[in-house]
């Protein structure tokens, strides 16, 4: 009888570990699978940033030539408290608005992917980079968000490592989270079986001394009639 309620009470126990681990790792890949970040404008803000990147060469017109953003745009900039330089095919600044003093007027192609790469080199800045065409010519245009509104950062792993992680590492997992619930739950089991057996012996007592009650009250009925 102790050992079956114990039987009983761990499978119950293991079934719903077993579950609960399926769904912690099915939340783990939801969550962490979607950017669940506040939306403005329709995208979520991670990626607000480049979007608005690429879509600001719409904000960027040419007069003789020459580039130059829009009112429309400067208000843009404005309110994302963001600067602009745009540059020519060399690399060299032809228009900007609100650039910090320390960046440069000409770039080399290894500073612009050193700059877009890593953030704060340009003071406070993380730099988000596209490009617009005027007849065959093609102009970039970077566009510095302050750090304090979109960080950048950079991850490197090794795919072969992350997916052997994860059928090893989930694998060890579920077993060690298994391991630790049974045995928990064996020890708490134990005694809650334990309880268990107490009260049912004391409720076996109590209907074994009721029934002879009543055999006997049903005795002296019976000779009472009979007398």
């Amino acid at each position: 009888m102790k050992w079956k309620v114990t039987g009983q009470f761990l499978a119950a126990l293991g079934t719903l570990t077993i579950l609960l681990t399926m769904v912690n790792f099915g939340a783990f890949f939801y969550f962490f699978g979607l950017d669940t970040s506040p939306e403005k404008e329709g995208y979520p803000y991670s990626a607000y940033p480049e979007s608005f990147t690429l879509r600001f060469k719409d904000n960027i017109v040419f007069n003789r030539g020459i580039p130059f953003v829009l009112p429309a745009g400067q208000e843009q900039l404005k309110k994302e408290k963001a600067w602009i330089q745009i540059l020519d095919g060399n690399g060299t600044e032809v228009y900007s608005m609100n650039k910090p003093a320390d960046a440069p007027k000409h770039y080399t192609p290894g500073e612009i992917v050193h700059f877009h790469k890593y953030d704060g080199t340009i003071k406070n800045s993380s730099l988000f980079i596209s490009w617009v065409n005027q007849n065959e010519a093609r102009w970039t245009y970077v566009i510095g968000f302050p750090t304090e509104k979109i960080r950048r950062y950079t991850m490197y792993y090794s795919e072969t490592k992350f997916f052997n992680f994860w059928e090893q590492g989930a694998l060890v997992l579920l077993l060690v989270t298994i391991l630790t619930v049974v045995t928990i739950g064996y020890l708490f089991g134990r005694r809650l079986t334990s309880l268990f057996l107490r009260l049912s012996a004391a409720l076996n007592s109590l209907r074994k001394e009721t029934t002879a009650s009543n055999i006997q009250s049903a005795g002296y009925i019976k000779m009472y009639i009979q007398a």
